[in-house]
């Protein structure tokens, strides 16, 4: 083989080796760009961090028949108040506890309220009151709604949180009054994606009732920088039934169940049917709603002499 054609074989196998090296490199590069971040468009979002929930206590004594307790729990230093609960031992055909209120006191507080009948001379009930702490990268609004309720009959609350911001949690207000002229929270939960409702009862005389729903609002600016805390989710509603006898001066319990993931039980509630304020029908008086172990659990005890059910409500957020 002469030179000149050794030469132009030469010639092709460089060009062949040429391409084969590029197509080595090519593909080197794109495994290179494989292991690399995608980008954080392309990425999954993070997923939220929870938010730390502490809880703050605080306790009064109701004595006497008719005799009340008003208890408010204070958060610790740089944290608000996000919601809030209320615990009154059940005493077996001795003592019940009324509810009167459960709402936020202030930026940092809780409080809640409520009187006892004794049925004469009774043991004494101590009322316990939590407040859910927590810091926010932003504020708590509150909004309310008020109104009447009129003597053996019932009335509905319903307040949504104002503009853009998120529902956190709610309360209730209904005027106390002296035995035997009970009032009645048949329930006190949420009531859509973004508002509380309260369905109240009284047996004898009017009473006035107010509903509040507890908002997060984020910090607005551009100037501000962003902040580290974690903001509360939309809320999620986890859910668990009570059962009540059909024999007066028992008791039923609801224990809902623990958040799942990273999201925590931020607050909760209840609900039952409303029903005739007569002996025979279930008229579940409630003396518990509040955490316990991050989980939330709703006790009531029944007045009336039919069985039925109730719901303990937890969200998660």
């Amino acid at each position: 083989m002469d030179f000149v054609h050794r030469m132009g074989e030469g010639l092709k196998m460089g060009k062949l080796g040429t391409r084969r090296t590029a197509i080595t490199v090519a593909l080197f590069l794109i495994g290179v760009l494989c292991l690399l971040p995608v980008s954080d468009a392309a990425a999954k979002k993070k997923k939220p961090k929870p938010i730390n929930v502490q809880t703050a206590t605080a306790l009064s004594a109701a004595t006497g028949d008719g005799g009340t307790a008003s208890a408010t729990a204070n958060c610790p230093p740089k944290t608000v108040a996000i919601g809030g609960g209320f615990y009154a031992p059940f005493a077996f055909n001795q003592s019940i506890y009324f509810p009167t209120s459960s709402i936020r006191a202030s930026n940092t507080s809780w409080q809640a309220s409520g009187f006892v009948d004794t049925n004469g001379p009774g043991p004494t009930i101590t009322l316990t009151v939590e407040a859910y702490c927590a810091k926010l990268p932003g504020q708590v609004v509150e909004a309310s709604s008020s109104g009447t309720v009129q003597p053996s009959s019932f009335a509905n609350g319903v307040v949504s949180c104002p503009g853009k911001s998120q529902l956190l949690s709610g309360g209730f207000t209904i005027s106390s009054d002296v035995v035997p002229n009970y009032p009645f929270v048949f329930s006190n939960h949420r009531g859509g994606t973004n508002s509380w409702t309260a369905d109240f009862a009284t047996l004898t005389t009017q009473k006035s009732t107010t509903t509040r729903a507890y908002c997060f609002k984020k910090k607005k600016g551009k100037k501000k920088k962003k902040s580290k805390l974690p903001a509360p989710q939309t809320l999620t509603d986890l859910s668990a039934t009570g059962s009540l006898a059909g024999s007066s001066m028992t008791q039923g319990v609801a224990n809902v169940p623990v958040c799942p993931g990273k999201r925590r039980t931020l607050s909760g509630g209840w609900t039952a049917p409303i029903v005739a304020l007569i002996p025979g029908s279930s008229v579940p008086v409630f003396f518990e709603s509040r955490r316990v172990g991050g989980a939330w659990k709703v006790s009531a005890e029944q007045l009336g002499n039919s069985p039925g059910t109730f719901s303990g409500l937890a969200y998660c957020g």
